[in-house]
């Protein structure tokens, strides 16, 4: 049958977050899987050929490739599939964002637009980065996420 697991699968995109996991929500049982930033299609056949996890959580860069990522894991896996968004994700786009990733993947990021406003119905954080992102011209890389958020 295959390796499954009735818990969720992360899915991250550095390799960092998969080697060291204190970021991942306390007293959660998971399964971490790392990918190279984008998402490969036999990765996302994988997924798809049968069930294997109770849910996938995709926690990617907070740029245009991580949310095309996502549309594209959404749009094989439904509500199985959610966005992560770390704790202070707000302040911390604000104060260690990166204009210069946001302009390397707004191409990704505009394309990615039309695919994602479905899914603002049932991730409504989601559609908040998405307009903090826009509004600010920031992207956010993951590592953040064992950044402070005050100085």
């Amino acid at each position: 049958m295959g390796w499954h697991t009735t818990g969720p699968l992360w899915l991250v995109e550095n390799q960092a977050l998969f080697d060291r996991l204190d970021w991942l929500p306390a007293g959660q049982p998971a399964s971490v899987l790392w990918y190279s930033g984008q998402l490969r299609h036999s990765l996302m056949h994988w997924l798809v050929q049968r069930p294997r996890a109770g849910s996938v959580i995709l926690f990617p860069d907070y740029d245009g490739v991580g949310l095309h990522n996502y549309t594209r894991l959404a749009k094989q896996l439904g509500d199985k599939c959610r966005f992560w968004l770390m704790p202070d994700w707000e302040q911390k786009l604000a104060r260690y964002g990166n204009n210069d990733l946001w302009q390397k993947t707004a191409r990704e990021f505009n394309a990615a637009l039309p695919a994602l406003a479905p899914l603002f119905a049932a991730e409504p954080v989601l559609k908040q980065l998405v307009i903090a992102m826009q509004t600010q011209g920031l992207a956010l890389e993951q590592e953040a996420v064992w950044l402070p958020t005050k100085a």
